[in-house]
């Protein structure tokens, strides 16, 4: 897979009220294209650096909004995306820590943040405009999105974090008879109504399949439960080669067609799968968390926020109507009745020739 170029895309029209009533002054396209980005060595130079214990408790800035004398806050462009306006309010700190969200990978750091309920909204009404343009969109999953049915994580770290189940203290011990969350069926809403072509999902949950996302456009890229052809991955184990050349097709799909990258519940921590991340950039990337990532200064929007609740607002910005849609939830009764205890033999996928997505770009 070619490392695509990044190019800066329109301000969308339908924004204009929305950006002037938040940060109180009209923003012009041309201004927005002449941003300067820093370089990712400068990456969050607001956060502190990486340590092996907690900040403690009384250092702890749960609820205070972040400053917005810029040298405080470091690049704001980081904080909402390359096609906002970097001076829109800050996201508030909910979770305050010195961790590592992913030691060993890609350093971030673990703290947690929310956006104000009119900065979100704003955002959607983006992300909504972006998903109706593009024909190549895709999800990109991690973790994160599976928190809420009970699976726990590797970089909620944070001694406060807002993550489902550090809030509730539970996470399930049957693994094979999990539920999907509202964030799950919301993605599969999405594909049902055309705006979302493909998901590449590095959970091993089946969730995605229960909430009735077809499997013929989910590539589980790094194996799954209860699948005997493709199994869960360690770290240091190869990538299927049908489905490694699966996910490249995608991400030849997103460069030359626009294409849009939702990021959900992923630390972007330097796994194979973040270069579909990375190709739809400044023009195409939405990530959507609570803690930082590594490509926080080159996507096109950052939403801070609980993915259940955010991709529920954004269903409705969308009027996708009832979540979980019928007709969804009726698809994934009929998964879980052909494969009890998510057993399942993916079968090696034949790639498709250029010429055929070429024309349709939406293909499986």
């Amino acid at each position: 897979c070619e490392t695509s170029t990044f190019t800066s895309v329109p301000f969308f029209p339908i924004m204009e009220t929305a950006v002037r009533r938040l940060a109180g002054d009209p923003v012009s396209c041309s201004d927005e294209q002449q941003e300067t980005i820093p370089e990712p060595q400068e990456h969050r130079p607001a956060l502190t650096s990486a340590t092996t214990e907690e900040i403690p408790p009384k250092e702890e800035t749960v609820g205070i909004a972040l400053s917005n004398n810029p040298k405080d806050a470091g690049n704001k462009q980081q904080w909402h995306g390359c096609i906002l306006p970097a001076h829109l309010p800050l996201p508030r700190c909910v979770a305050k820590t010195n961790l590592e969200a992913r030691p060993g990978h890609a350093a971030i750091n673990a703290s947690e943040y929310l956006d104000s309920e009119d900065v979100l909204l704003a955002k959607l009404q983006i992300v909504a405009e972006l998903l109706k343009k593009s024909k190549a969109n895709v999800i990109y999953s991690g973790a994160g999105l599976s928190t809420a049915a009970g699976i726990g994580d590797y970089a909620s770290r944070a001694a406060n974090s807002m993550a489902p189940h550090k809030k509730t203290g539970e996470v399930s011990k049957n693994r094979l008879s999990l539920e999907p969350t509202l964030g799950h069926h919301v993605c599969a809403a999405l594909e049902s109504k055309g705006l979302v072509h493909h998901w590449v999902q590095q959970n091993h949950d089946r969730l995605a399949q229960k909430a009735g996302f077809p499997q013929e456009r989910l590539n589980e890229i790094h194996g799954a439960w209860g699948d005997m052809k493709n199994p869960v991955l360690s770290f240091n184990d190869s990538l299927r080669k049908d489905l490694n050349r699966w996910m490249c097709e995608w991400i030849s799909r997103i460069e030359e067609n626009n294409g849009v990258c939702l990021a959900l519940g992923t630390s972007l921590c330097g796994m194979s799968a973040d270069e579909l991340a990375r190709t739809a950039g400044k023009s195409g990337l939405v990530i959507i968390g609570l803690a930082p990532t590594a490509f926080d200064e080159i996507c096109a929007v950052r939403i801070w926020g609980m993915l259940d609740q955010v991709l529920v607002k954004l269903a409705q910005v969308l009027k996708l109507g009832k979540i979980p849609k019928a007709s969804c939830l009726s698809k994934g009764k009929t998964w879980v009745q052909y494969h009890p205890n998510c057993r399942s033999d993916t079968k090696p996928r034949k790639p498709r020739k250029p010429s055929e997505w070429a024309t349709d770009p939406t293909l499986p």
